[in-house]
């Protein structure tokens, strides 16, 4: 439904960065008071010694599988690895790897810009259009920053990333904190930021489909999970929707533009008449 999308100017970014960048030694001080190591997002980076352990030996299994089924172990009558065996003999020794706050509180600054991309969009108040950001621009876009104010210094000039086995915790991680010095940094741009209700808008073109009476594209609506249950049909009403939407906690995205402006963001809670607004809007531009 939402085709008015363009991506956020990488310059925007910049000028993001720049000024919350700024600010990394106070930053520091408030989102990990007792110290890098100590605080929620030092493990979105580095394994603990038990990790580290598990990653070993699972790479040494790895390698045992294999030489039992296609290296030199192959005369073997069977390719299941003698687990118990394996772990007795198994050997590793711990070594904590070096790291640089700035750089990771840096690299953490890109996931909570795209997590604001997730429950709303930027907007400029001269464009009937939506901005989002593109994930590998604004990889780069810190890393350009972090480079020119000196807090990456060697080539090729590149932030630390989460390891893929720990991208599951990004969602466990608090990054209220850091969206909240992304919002204050907001005013010195020429953006805004909304809150966007993705759903509403297929409801609103739900409900039209409906109504047009195409029996071929239209669906069957339950108002609840227990009517679905039950096989209670509905006719979809966009007055009950929005009731019901507006009972729904907010997210992080819009609790932290709550707490830097002292106000709900644009869109926030959901109201029919404005997302019927931006639904028109968005027809009217749409290409035929």
């Amino acid at each position: 439904m939402i085709e008015n999308i363009k991506y956020l100017p990488r310059k925007t970014i910049i000028q993001l960065f720049n000024e919350v960048f700024d600010q990394l030694p106070e930053i520091l001080a408030d989102v990990a008071p007792d110290g890098w190591e100590s605080s929620a997002y030092y493990p979105l980076f580095h394994f603990s010694p038990e990790e580290e352990g598990l990653k070993a030996l699972l790479n040494e299994l790895t390698k045992v599988q294999y030489r039992q089924r296609f290296g030199v172990l192959t005369h073997q009558d069977t390719h299941i690895v003698d687990f118990e065996s394996l772990t007795k003999n198994f050997k590793f020794t711990y070594r904590p790897q070096p790291f640089d706050p700035e750089q990771e509180l840096c690299s953490l600054f890109v996931d909570a810009l795209s997590c604001m991309c997730h429950d709303g969009k930027f907007y400029h108040k001269d464009s009937d259009f939506f901005y989002e950001v593109n994930p590998p621009v604004v990889q780069k876009a810190a890393e350009i920053v972090a480079r020119d104010k000196g807090i990456v210094t060697e080539k090729p000039y590149q932030l630390p990333f989460i390891p893929w086995e720990k991208r599951i915790l990004i969602h466990e991680a608090n990054l209220m904190p850091l969206m909240r010095h992304l919002f204050k940094a907001l005013p010195a741009t020429d953006f805004t930021w909304e809150y966007l209700d993705y759903e509403a808008f297929d409801f609103i073109e739900y409900c039209n489909t409906y109504q047009s009476g195409n029996q071929e594209q239209r669906e069957p609506y339950y108002a609840s999970k227990r009517d679905r249950e039950l096989g209670i049909t509905s006719i979809p009403n966009l007055d009950d929707y929005f009731k019901q939407v507006e009972k729904e906690l907010p997210s992080d995205a819009v609790v932290a533009y709550s707490d830097t402006f002292g106000k709900w963001p644009e869109g926030f809670p959901p109201a029919k008449d404005h997302y019927l607004r931006w639904y028109k809007k968005f027809k009217r531009i749409q290409p035929d």
